[in-house]
């Protein structure tokens, strides 16, 4: 394999030939340059966090309306004052740190606030716990479990709230909470009871349960339970905890259960709080949300991971949440709401994570639903929603500028996931008295979303076409082609970033914006485009079109500056078609409620066909130029270096039954590369126009076929350069005889592509498709022309491969005739020994010529091609040996001289001709071996004996006879030949033979003879009458007898 030269075709290949190569490459490189310069910047306004000390700013500027001292007093209260006595924890310090870092209060201040706090005439107090679980509770039924629940007070059994009893079990789970007022903290006491729930049962069930007694003590139950001796509550175990010894902080352990000793454990989880309202308590723990976030957000780590914050407090902010909710008895709808409506404006002045607030949103909307708001509840919820929708809606206004970062991109799907379920809960009718004001509807909220779309696309348009804009958009472009080549190269740019812009926006957010809001993002943004870009290409394209007829600017000198631009606009209005191409396959369907008829997607055809011509154009002068390098090159090195591989590729074919490796050049592999790229070009051009893809079918192939012919010529004219003459090396010959074969098999390769190309092209389905639209009314005319085209460049294709066989013939037969001449005067030596060895040598050297020719031709040619060859060169090498074969005569050479003679001919036969070829060549070229059969015939009775050639005739002729069917109605059949000797005046009659002779004996046989005679007998009276001799006893007599008759009157 070629590695030298391959690199150098892939090379030239993306120099000379598709002007497509690059189009991929170049657009991702405009679109990352693009990304590059504006991306940044577009994150950094979408997010607001371009400048920190600012983004603090807002932060200090949002919780400055709070008091400090009131919540901080709040705070100490609730997370570090014990209930009676001073808090003894062991991490109080870093709490207190935490405060100050938090509020941002120095030493001083909070010992002062700490005092106030102290001095400050606490609220009522109240006890908030929660029953969770139970754990190895005795056995108290006879089926082995128990039915638990619990029962809980403080201190007076009037105030006593129960759990719901679990049945069959010893290991319940209740999750039940529970608060009560404690009116002296100091001698309160929080009671638990644990109690097993006996219902009333008859005396038939109560029999049912002896299946289930398993045991001795459940056996005694069962009797108790018989004996009514089990009240229907039975004590399991209780607790007792004084409330002195509840603190401010949690409580969340296991407790043991007793009832004279253990029996089992509770889970609690307790806090002494104070009585709030629970308005206040939940703005309260609103307004520590504001700080605590505020300060999670404010430290360069997090400005500088937007979307990042998730609702994951660090240790000591987590704790002050938890104690303060548990403390005021916040509700779990309140905790949610009050999260949603800090987090909403925390994300207005920075992006938190769209996840979060997806789910929270979600979660309150559940509560909502379940859990009974108040009208003011649902008014701060609905004022967190317009706050929320509008930073979703200025997301979205600046969505094209930040669609290339994925991070953000997720985020901005699950903010219209968020937006999607408030409009779900507007459209829903059930629950319509929880909707608040009439500032937000479904309606309302798309028809914003859409004119945000809209104004974000266009602001988009007017950026890039800015970005990319010059003083060549003017009007002079016209005039100028530098300038008109400047403006196409940038509305190109345009182009591809706003392809890029659609693929993205397709991918990321326009399912998510169908599927929540049923909102067409690709309709709405692709509309935008399409008005303002289509207007732009149609306007320029209508200065190209123009300048293309102008004959001033342009000269016949392919190298001057104007043609160069000229060329380099047919590139970028290509690059521009295909820009196009692809924007108008990103359309969306018609029938779409927010888009109406595309230009792009219908007119962009008509746009750029009358550039076409040139495209193809520009890519024939590429080509034909590529392809004569390409040649060139092989040439070179083919002569540079010794090794011929460098140039060549092989190709396994099958040739009948077996697969031949054929030898091709590398520029056969680099003529179907370029001639790949026009049929690309068609292929890209995905033109949907029936009559105007014809137009541009036709013309590319017959432009192809075009290129096979040059191709074809050139390779011909290289290789035919190099026909050696008849007296140079015979190495020499082999050389030019394998070229040749390569050629041959180079062209062939090439036209069986071109060929392949043209199948997958299906013009027939072209002018079909043209004939059912009924289009042009001379289809079949067109067609005719365009086979007929093709057919002409074919036969080109076909005159130069004829031309290098005939090249082939006469290189062969030159060298062999040259060969067997010096064969033929070998015997003009003076000695008998030296003639003989001359001649030995010179056989030899014919023979070994011949038989490298043969093998060469037929290893290294297709069959078709081997045979055409060889039906030229046989009948020549034929005649050599005829020649030889006469000399040999007229020398009077001995029989062994013709039987080594017959030797060689059989030789060349064995070796070169398989009986399959021989057949086929007998069928369809008799001409080829009818000397090749005399000859041979020849030869063969040259090296009889005498006797061996009497022998052979009789039993050959006495074979015909007998295969020659006869009428036995008739006498039988005389052969005799006769001829009249005028000057002696006699007639001299052979009398050859006679066969299939009627019997006239009684054997069966015939004794037969001839008597020769001349009639009439009146004429000739003096003339002798001559008889044969007499056989006996044969129907075929073998007379071979010569008479002379003289005609004597």
């Amino acid at each position: 394999m070629a590695t030298f030269r391959f690199d150098n075709t892939a090379r030239l290949i993306r120099r000379f030939s598709s002007i497509k190569v690059n189009f991929d490459k170049e657009q991702e490189e405009t679109v990352s340059k693009f990304q590059k310069e504006n991306l940044p910047a577009a994150l950094a306004a979408s997010k607001c966090f371009n400048d920190k000390n600012e983004i603090r700013k807002k932060l200090q500027d949002y919780i400055a309306c709070y008091s400090v001292a009131e919540l901080y007093e709040t705070i100490i209260v609730s997370a570090i004052l014990p209930a009676m006595k001073s808090r003894d924890h062991l991490d109080s310090a870093d709490l207190i740190q935490h405060l100050k870092q938090v509020f941002k209060v120095n030493e001083q201040q909070h010992n002062e606030l700490m005092n106030t706090a102290k001095a400050k005439q606490l609220p009522q107090r109240r006890l908030n716990m929660q029953v969770m679980e139970a754990k190895n509770l005795p056995v108290t039924d006879s089926n082995g479990c128990s039915d638990p629940y619990c029962v809980v007070f403080v201190s007076s059994r009037e105030v006593a709230r129960k759990t719901e009893i679990k049945f069959e079990t010893l290991n319940p789970v209740w999750g039940k909470k529970f608060a009560f007022e404690v009116s002296d903290p100091s001698e309160d006491v929080l009671v638990l009871e644990v109690m097993d729930h006996n219902g009333d049962e008859s005396i038939g069930k109560k029999i049912k349960k002896i299946k289930e007694v398993r045991s001795a003590k459940t056996c005694l139950i069962l009797m108790k339970e018989f004996a009514h001796l089990r009240s229907q509550q039975e004590l399991i175990g209780s607790l007792r905890i004084p409330i002195s010894e509840i603190s401010s902080e949690t409580v969340e352990r296991w407790f043991q259960l007793t009832n004279r000793k253990q029996k089992g454990d509770i889970y609690l989880r307790m806090v002494l709080g104070y009585n709030k309202c629970r308005n206040t308590a939940s703005e309260e723990f609103l307004q520590i949300i504001h700080f605590l976030l505020v300060h999670e957000l404010e430290d360069d780590a997090s400005l500088d991971n937007p979307f990042n914050w998730d609702d994951n407090y660090i240790k000591w902010s987590n704790y002050i949440l938890r104690q303060f909710k548990w403390q005021a008895v916040v509700k779990p709808k309140d905790v949610v709401l009050a999260k949603w409506r800090a987090y909403t404006k925390m994300n207005d002045i920075f992006p938190l994570k769209s996840n979060m607030l997806y789910l929270l949103l979600n979660a309150v909307l559940e509560r909502m639903l379940h859990d009974k708001y108040d009208s003011r509840d649902i008014s701060l919820f609905w004022e967190s929603n317009s706050i929320f929708v509008n930073t979703v809606i200025n997301f979205l206004a600046s969505i094209h500028d930040v669609l290339p970062c994925s991070v953000t991109v997720v985020n901005i799907n699950h903010m219209i996931r968020s937006v999607g379920l408030l409009a779900n809960f507007l459209s829903d009718s059930s629950t319509s008295t929880l909707h608040g004001n009439e500032e937000l509807t479904t309606s309302i909220i798309s028809d914003r979303v859409v004119a945000s779309l809209r104004d974000g696309a266009n602001k988009f348009y007017a950026k890039v076409f800015a970005d990319s804009s010059s003083e060549s958009t003017h009007e002079h472009t016209e005039s100028d082609p530098m300038a008109l080549y400047a403006a196409l190269e940038k509305l190109l740019q345009v182009g591809q970033i706003l392809h890029e812009d659609l693929k993205l926006g397709l991918t990321t957010i326009h399912t998510t914006l169908k599927e929540t809001l049923n909102i067409d993002y690709m309709g709405i943004v692709y509309q935008q485009y399409d008005e303002q870009f289509g207007t732009a290409v149609k306007a320029i394209l209508k200065k190209y079109n123009r300048m293309l007829h102008r004959t001033d600017l342009y000269s016949s000198d392919t190298t001057t500056e104007a043609n160069i631009i000229a060329e380099k606009m047919v590139e970028s209005v290509y690059k521009l078609y295909l820009t196009v191409k692809n924007l108008a396959k990103l359309a969306p369907a018609e029938n779409s409620s927010e888009t109406r008829k595309i230009s792009l997607m219908h007119d962009y055809h008509d746009w750029f066909f009358p550039s076409v011509d040139k495209w193809i154009d520009t890519l024939r002068r590429r080509i034909i130029n590529g392809i004569k390098y390409s040649i060139k090159l092989l040439e070179e090195n083919r002569t540079s270096s010794t090794d011929s591989t460098d140039s060549e590729q092989s190709l396994h074919k099958p040739d009948g039954n077996v697969t031949k490796k054929l030898t091709i050049s590398t520029c056969a592999w680099d003529a179907v590369l370029r001639f790949q790229d026009i049929y690309k070009l068609w292929t890209d051009l995905d033109w949907h126009h029936a009559q105007q893809s014809y137009i541009i079918v036709k013309k590319i192939i017959e432009e192809v076929y075009r290129y096979l012919s040059c191709y074809s010529e050139q390779l011909l004219e290289t290789i035919c350069k190099k026909e050696p003459k008849v007296d140079v090396d015979e190495a020499i010959i082999i050389e030019y005889i394998y070229e040749a074969c390569k050629a041959i098999n180079s062209i062939n390769y090439v036209r069986e592509q071109v060929e392949l190309q043209e199948l997958e092209i299906n013009i027939p389905g072209i002018i079909e498709n043209m004939r059912k639209l009924d289009l042009r009314s001379d289809v079949g005319v067109i067609d005719v022309h365009f086979s007929m085209t093709k057919q002409e460049e074919l036969k080109r294709a076909d005159d130069v491969i004829q031309g290098f066989i005939n090249s082939l013939v006469k290189t062969v037969l030159q060298r062999y005739l040259h060969l067997l001449q010096d064969v033929i005067s070998a015997e003009g030596c003076t000695t008998m020994s030296r003639r003989i060895r001359r001649y030995s040598a010179n056989r030899f050297r014919v023979l070994q010529f011949t038989g490298r020719c043969w093998i060469l031709l037929y290893e290294n040619l297709e069959e078709k091609n081997f045979l055409c060859v060889m039906i030229k060169i046989w009948p020549k090498v034929m005649d050599g040996f005829k020649k030889n074969l006469r000399r040999g005569i007229e020398m009077g050479k001995s029989s062994r001289w013709f039987f080594q003679t017959y030797k060689d001919l059989l030789f060349h036969l064995s070796t070169h001709w398989s009986e399959k070829v021989k057949s086929k060549i007998r069928k369809e070229h008799p001409e080829v071996f009818v000397q090749n059969d005399l000859l041979e015939t020849r030869l063969f009775f040259l090296d009889m004996s005498l006797v061996q050639l009497k022998i052979y005739y009789y039993d050959c002729r006495h074979t015909r006879q007998q295969l020659t069917p006869v009428d036995h109605s008739q006498h039988g059949i005389l052969t005799v030949r006769a001829c009249l000797v005028e000057k002696e005046e006699c007639i001299i009659v052979e009398v050859i033979n006679a066969q299939n002779l009627k019997p006239y004996d009684c054997n069966g046989y015939s004794d037969p003879l001839v008597e020769i005679s001349l009639m009439p007998k009146e004429s000739y009276a003096n003339s002798v009458n001559l008889t044969t001799k007499w056989y006996r006893k044969t129907l075929y007599p073998q007379f071979d007898e010569k008479h002379t008759m003289y005609v004597i009157t």
